[in-house]
């Protein structure tokens, strides 16, 4: 392993060569990775480090979000089949019965200093604004960028908290944040004569708390041998289930952040901070619940949804990536509030889409479409031969990847 020595140091072909050197990839994965453009993407290697190559995920777009009376296109990226459909399909019920309500109060970043020696903790409150002003004092830039909200503490077990809580305006707001907990956790060290154990920000997002609503009637669902009131009624009993065990709410939830996170990766965000957020605010009951209420209301269907949504439209990975910077550009969304009310319809709509499905033809319908096509494709089928597979498949009880290569060499002998 000595050819990976000082591996940071190298640039993308020494890289690539030192692992094949070192017996790590082939020769044939060489050549692969030396030939791919993939790789020459200068941003991504400022991004991470030791970087080889990128892992692209399909990139797509939601169609008929009307979320307070502005339509939207949603950029998402993701490699699960039917997603993007549903959550269009869905949106379209939607819109066609007023759109989605969508608000979004406050957006604040909270930051933590524990101590696990303190005395005199009353000084903080007796001298709240002097350490506001230090902070502004040491941290000018967050003047330009947002607001200092508040200064308090808690004792939990042996531990001090400080918190620190700042509407990061358009940025996320992690720097911003840490850069100021660093001052002032020394700040505070003097005064109470403390002993700092950890100070940085926390992803729970309980101060940006975004709710997103939709109304419809009934008869909008109806569907084939299913009556769109019956199918009202399962899917607000469907939402209890969720409520009363835990198997169901996880994947309930799952079905949300489906829409959610793919997008917040094509928003260029910190999915996996959205994602420990959201989770972490499910249980904030005490007891893992699902994101999402449901209930009949005369002969209206009422879907919301509430959970935290700490995004920034402006930082270094986003406004550097280009295809973050496209996602923008495609929502025309003007701040990063607009920005997560319409992630936070996203999760509603994938989830209605779910349920709905759940409780009428079954949740597999489309997805298996989508899967078959997958796998043609991966058997050697062309896009043209795409159609005459699926309607040769339609009536098959078992469909695996052996039959589907029959089907194609069938397909081509015929067609010579």
């Amino acid at each position: 392993m000595n050819k990976l020595n000082k591996f940071y140091e190298k640039n993308t072909n020494q890289r690539i060569l030192a692992l094949k050197e070192a017996g790590i990839i082939s020769n044939e994965t060489f050549e692969k990775l030396s030939n791919d453009d993939l790789r020459l993407n200068e941003i991504s290697d400022k991004l991470i480090e030791n970087q080889i190559s990128n892992y692209e995920l399909p990139y797509g777009v939601a169609l008929n979000f009307l979320v307070n009376n502005k339509e939207y296109v949603i950029p998402m990226a993701i490699e699960e089949p039917s997603v993007i459909a549903a959550a269009s399909y869905s949106a379209k019920i939607i819109k066609e019965n007023g759109g989605f309500i969508s608000k979004m109060p406050q957006k604040y970043i909270c930051g933590q200093i524990a101590f696990t020696e303190y005395e005199n903790i009353n000084k903080i409150d007796e001298n709240k604004n002097e350490l506001i002003d230090f902070i502004y004092q040491n941290n000018p830039a967050i003047k330009n960028y947002g607001k200092i909200i508040d200064i308090k503490y808690e004792i939990k077990d042996i531990f001090l908290i400080v918190y620190l809580i700042i509407d990061s305006g358009e940025a996320m707001g992690a720097n911003m944040m840490n850069t100021a907990l660093e001052s002032l956790s020394n700040k505070i060290k003097d005064m109470i004569n403390g002993e700092i154990l950890i100070s940085i920000i926390s992803n729970y997002g309980n101060y940006s708390v975004v709710e997103s609503e939709f109304k419809i009637h009934t008869s909008s669902l109806d569907k084939n041998n299913f009556k769109g009131i019956d199918i009202a009624k399962k899917i607000v009993l469907a939402n209890r289930l969720a409520k009363a065990d835990i198997y169901r709410a996880t994947t309930h939830n799952k079905g949300i952040m489906n829409g959610i996170t793919a997008a917040v990766i094509a928003s260029g965000n910190d999915f996996r901070a959205i994602e420990a957020s959201i989770h972490s605010f499910a249980t904030k009951s005490g007891k893992y619940q699902p994101l999402t209420d449901y209930y009949l209301e005369n002969e209206y269907l009422i879907g919301k949804i509430s959970l935290p949504m700490l995004i920034g439209t402006v930082g270094a990975s986003i406004t550097s990536h280009p295809m973050a910077r496209l996602s923008k550009e495609i929502t025309k969304c003007e701040n990063a509030k607009e920005y997560s009310q319409l992630i936070a319809a996203v999760g509603l709509a994938q989830n209605f889409a779910a349920l709905r499905a759940l409780v009428s033809e079954g949740i597999q319908k489309g997805h298996m479409k989508l899967h078959y096509k997958s796998m043609a494709l991966n058997s050697g089928a062309t896009i043209e031969e795409i159609p005459t597979i699926l309607e040769k498949i339609k009536n098959l009880k078992i469909i695996d990847t052996d039959i589907i290569k029959n089907i194609i060499k069938d397909l081509r002998e015929k067609g010579a």
